[in-house]
């Protein structure tokens, strides 16, 4: 084990030295590189985002990084306004700035931030590989796994792929005592719960986990009496508590004061108070199927026995390994560096399975699939590193070396080149290859002719296409990419009386309310508001519904358009268009207050209109 564990020690000069050290760095650089090219043939490919403009989560990050990149401050919400943000916004402000520095347009300056981001990742991951195994080619595998394992340049990815491993190698090193690297920790902690929402409780998580571990659970005793079995943590003493407060303390108040950033406006200004919980609408019934997800969240990381059944050799000895380095952890617990695997091995069950207490007592749960993910992204790399270099140490042979480490890497990146092989059948992809964006002259003409915070009012899903374009904000949109601190019913309802109730009065005071500027309609309005996505809210708001003459029906269905069989039902109103009119799907009534400002024709057949607001005295 010592072989992948520690470096040969050789005395040489403070010059050597640090040459040596500056040239270790060239492993992960050439690591990236094939990733690089691979990304960079894929990206200068497309002519515009490779994904749904109608209710696409690329869209909705464009619109915040346009939204930024145009003057709006990232704390604010990119699509409605006068509210906060309420998903991380670091790397949207990045992605402005390469923009800015570059001199690229926003469009290819968010597609191309994919290389720096996998370019940081493999530098990031080899850095932590680096101070966890003191190895250059343990932290090279590291960095391959980062890379390999589930690797998806996305907008948040900073988060989990980069700021999350040096947060990890920091908080490591912040053991010793020096002050440099509790504040490093504490600064990536923060800038991860920048980047995504469940970096911040994740971190908060592991950080009690981790100082419990280091001062209480030292040596855990297990007794076997007459058939029972009982665990005994160590009990907790002075002189393990105070070190560990010392080392956990400065990071947390670091971090905590960076999280504010964005964390602030949602604790003391929300209060946290969730009006629109995305995080139910969008996800698995925990109800009805938990068991089922804590199943696929457990086979999907630390042990899949379903893949030897079916044969998948490859993930079933990866999972092996994974179990391996776990058991290696837990046997070598007492040293600092098993400690904080085991720390984030016992993070990874609480953030994930919480819902099993959380559910009976409160009646909600936080996302668990994504805070399970979010940690087990750095961990399993480390085990599995943990493994290979306690397998390692017993090849003494230095050609059977030479064929254990190929076999280690073929097994890797043969599915990283069978991902590549599968791009070009990729919708999307082929999607955003496509040179004819119908949507170009709108989205010119909105950047042109209307101020940023200009609001749009439309069906829900050409809201957000507009925003996604544009920047431009807007009064309602998909309800699951909405604040989950915004009263979106109110506004759904609100929404509903002014595009297809007979009440003049209520018409102009809401237009008035929201400040709607214009009026935006192409021709999927009435699909979607006819057939396949009408406005839903709750059966709460049927009597302000029927007093202002907006129809509806009563149903059963999803909140998320997205949505699966597994995805939790409700009793809703559904409101459909006032008039089977494809040109004007709205109530006669809004006719009076509507100019035509723009028209849009695509090979002379009319796509879209832009109306604005007028006559509201």
């Amino acid at each position: 084990m010592e072989a992948l564990d520690a470096e040969t020690k050789v005395e040489t000069s403070p010059e050597k030295k640090n040459l040596k050290v500056s040239a270790v760095w060239i492993y992960p650089v050439l690591l990236a590189v094939p990733f690089l090219i691979a990304e960079f043939l894929v990206l200068s490919s497309f002519a515009q985002l490779p994904g749904p403009i109608y209710g696409g989560d690329i869209y909705w990050h464009y619109g915040e990084a346009l939204s930024i990149s145009l003057g709006n401050p990232p704390w604010s919400n990119p699509q409605i306004p006068g509210e906060y943000a309420y998903y991380g916004w670091l790397t949207q402000l990045f992605i402005s700035y390469v923009s800015k520095i570059t001199g690229l347009g926003i469009l290819y300056a968010y597609l191309y931030f994919a290389l720096i981001e996998t370019f940081l990742t493999a530098i990031a991951a080899f850095y932590m590989g680096l101070v966890f195994f003191k190895n250059k080619y343990a932290a090279l595998l590291v960095a391959l796994l980062s890379l390999s394992i589930a690797y998806q340049p996305s907008i948040g990815g900073l988060g989990g792929y980069v700021f999350l491993p040096l947060f990890l190698a920091f908080f490591y090193k912040s053991l010793e005592g020096k002050i440099r690297d509790k504040i490093l920790a504490g600064m990536f902690f923060g800038l991860a719960s920048l980047s995504h929402v469940t970096y911040f409780p994740v971190l908060l998580v592991f950080a009690v986990i981790a100082f419990l571990y280091l001062c209480l659970f030292r040596n855990w005793r297990f007794r076997f009496r007459e058939g029972s079995f009982s665990v005994m943590p160590s009990k907790p003493r002075k002189a393990d508590m105070f070190p560990a407060l010392k080392s956990v303390i400065p990071v947390l108040a670091v971090g905590i004061a960076i999280s504010l950033l964005f964390w602030g406006p949602v604790l003391f200004v929300y209060k946290a108070s969730v009006q629109n919980p995305v995080d139910v609408y969008a996800n698995v019934d925990l109800a009805k199927f938990g068991l089922q997800t804590a199943y696929d969240m457990i086979t999907g990381t630390y042990f899949s026995l379903g893949s030897l059944f079916a044969l998948d050799i490859r993930n079933f000895l990866f999972s092996v390994a994974i179990i391996l380095g776990l058991y290696l952890a837990w046997q070598s617990r007492s040293e600092k560096r098993e400690k904080l695997f085991l720390a984030l091995f016992l993070t990874s069950l609480i953030v994930g399975l919480h819902y099993f207490v959380t559910l009976p007592l409160f009646g909600r749960a936080a996302i668990p699939p994504r805070l399970y993910g979010a940690i087990t992204q750095p961990l399993i790399p480390l085990l599995f590193t943990l493994s290979l270099a306690f397998l390692w140490s017993f090849i003494k042979n230095k050609n059977m070396q030479k064929i254990f480490a190929l076999i280690v890497v073929v097994a890797l990146v043969f599915p990283i080149s069978q991902g590549i092989a599968n791009v070009n059948n990729d919708q999307w992809v082929n999607v955003g290859r496509n040179e004819q964006f119908v949507f170009s002259e709108v989205e010119l003409w909105l950047k042109q002719s209307t101020e940023l915070n200009d609001v749009f009012l439309c069906h829900q899903e050409l809201c957000f296409a507009v925003n996604g374009i544009s920047g431009r904000k807007v009064m309602i949109s998909r309800r699951t990419h909405l604040s989950p601190y915004v009263n979106v019913d109110q506004r759904l309802a609100d929404a509903a009386v002014i595009l297809y109730g007979n009440s003049t009065e209520a018409r102009k005071s809401l237009l008035q309310k929201y400040n709607v500027k214009y009026i935006y309609w192409d021709v999927n309005w009435l699909r979607f508001a006819a057939e396949s996505e009408p406005i839903l809210v709750f059966p709460d708001y049927a009597e302000y519904l029927q007093q202002n003459g907006v129809s509806f029906q009563r149903v059963n269905y999803y909140l998320d358009p997205a949505f699966s069989s597994q995805h939790p039902r409700y009793d809703l109103l559904a409101i459909g268009p006032a008039r089977d009119n494809a040109e004007k799907p709205w109530a006669e009534g809004l006719d009076a207050h509507l100019e035509l400002e723009k028209e849009f024709q695509i090979q002379g057949q009319l796509f879209a209109r832009v109306y604005k607001i007028t006559n509201l005295r």
